[in-house]
């Protein structure tokens, strides 16, 4: 085998190492098919090739505007907007400063869950990956206030039994009363998760910053298209660790030639 044909095997094998991007997770909301009153909002729509992904999970259980259930029509919807579906959440669901350290509390938040898991032998790569979503602020006729939030990006590689956050973005606002703003993007790095082998769980939580009354009719905060990105690598085949056992013997040959 000569230099160019090395060469060659090279960066063949250096490819089929490599992976490829690709989007891990992916959610959108068709009110045809988003129930109330259930935790699973809506499912995963990636590929789902080399690796898993849960549907999205509502964690708020408390009760919140007119005493109803914050998964119900009331405080959680679907709702049409200028350019897309978008899920909408009353303020009035964030009634506590709690964040998903202590998950198993009150759950009064408004968190919504979901976790990625690769497949066999295969590895995720978040390193200069990045999750993006799109957020509007919903204001109802004839009320006052500002409705806002902030949006945090957490992971977990325990199982939960921890949370690192990603960052905190402010997400679209209005003071307009008959206003439905947005969509504004958000995005997040995420490099911190570095390469995983085995579940990551990931939470979205999004905090008022305006006014916390009213149902989701009057005041609330929404969003759609939750994207998650990363590099899937596949473990090498036993043909390809055979290629590159034949590479690292070719380089030493050419060494000791040398």
């Amino acid at each position: 085998m000569n230099h160019h044909q090395l060469v060659t095997l090279s960066f063949g094998l250096a490819l089929a190492t490599s992976g490829h991007s690709a989007v891990i997770a992916s959610y959108t909301f068709d009110p045809n098919t988003v129930a109330d009153s259930v935790a699973s909002v809506t499912a995963d729509t990636s590929a789902q090739t080399d690796w898993s992904t849960t549907s999205l999970m509502d964690q708020a259980t408390g009760i919140g505007a007119l005493s109803a259930s914050n998964q119900t029509g009331t405080n959680r919807t679907v709702t049409i907007g200028a350019t897309a579906s978008m899920l909408s959440l009353s303020s009035n669901r964030e009634g506590d400063a709690q964040t998903p350290i202590l998950v198993g509390g009150n759950n009064e938040s408004t968190w919504l869950s979901f976790t990625i898991t690769p497949g066999a032998g295969v590895t995720l790569n978040f390193s200069e990956n990045s999750a993006t979503v799109d957020t509007y602020a919903n204001h109802g006729a004839g009320l006052g206030g500002t409705v806002s939030a902030d949006w945090t990006l957490y992971f977990s590689t325990d199982g939960g039994s921890s949370w690192t956050s990603l960052g905190t973005n402010a997400g679209a606002a209005t003071t307009g009363a008959s206003q439905n703003i947005g969509p504004v993007p958000l995005s997040w790095d995420l490099s911190p998760i570095g390469t995983q082998t085995s579940a990551v769980a990931l939470i979205i939580d999004p905090v008022s910053t305006g006014s916390t009354n009213g149902n989701v009719a009057q005041r609330g905060v929404s969003f759609d298209n939750l994207v998650v990105n990363a590099d899937v690598i596949p473990e090498p085949s036993a043909g390809l660790l055979a290629l590159l056992g034949l590479n690292l013997a070719l380089r030493r040959r050419r060494s000791r030639a040398a």
